[in-house]
């Protein structure tokens, strides 16, 4: 791969299955780390906050694999919206919306972790290559 930026669009697409488009945004105006979106023309958005910083971080690669899993269980499901403007994120506005939301995000850090995991058992460690457990667990994930 050129670049992270390329090899985390060919592990979104390999593990969900279609092409996905990153960008990053504002984390003030996403108000989350992170957040699955369809654009207008159908196609499904990996939309980041711009302080995300996967050079290193496990943590940056959880809220990565957590998108991933959205965009693979959940994007069919989601109504287009202006991926250049910021997410409206709506209150549920009952308990059973609530549930599903819950629901949506349990799958979504159910598979996440079922991912790193097995990524951490097949990528090298960062001493062995000189690279970061992000790059290497995604590579990792290349072969899942």
């Amino acid at each position: 791969m050129k670049t992270l930026y390329d090899l985390m669009l060919a592990a979104a697409k390999h593990l969900t299955g279609i092409d996905v488009e990153l960008q990053f945004s504002e984390k003030k105006s996403l108000r989350a780390a992170g957040c699955v979106r369809v654009n207008p023309a159908g196609r499904v958005v990996i939309d980041l906050a711009s302080d995300y910083a996967p050079a290193a971080s496990e943590d940056d690669l959880r809220v990565f694999l957590h998108e991933v899993a959205h965009a693979k269980l959940h994007a069919k499901g989601f109504g287009r919206s202006d991926t250049d403007r910021a997410p409206i994120w709506d209150k549920p506005k009952s308990k059973q919306q609530a549930g599903r939301r819950l629901l949506m995000e349990s799958q979504a850090d159910t598979l996440a972790h079922a991912w790193n995991n097995w990524a951490a058992k097949r990528a090298p460690e960062p001493w062995q290559n000189g690279r970061s457990v992000f790059e290497n667990r995604l590579t990792a994930l290349l072969r899942y």
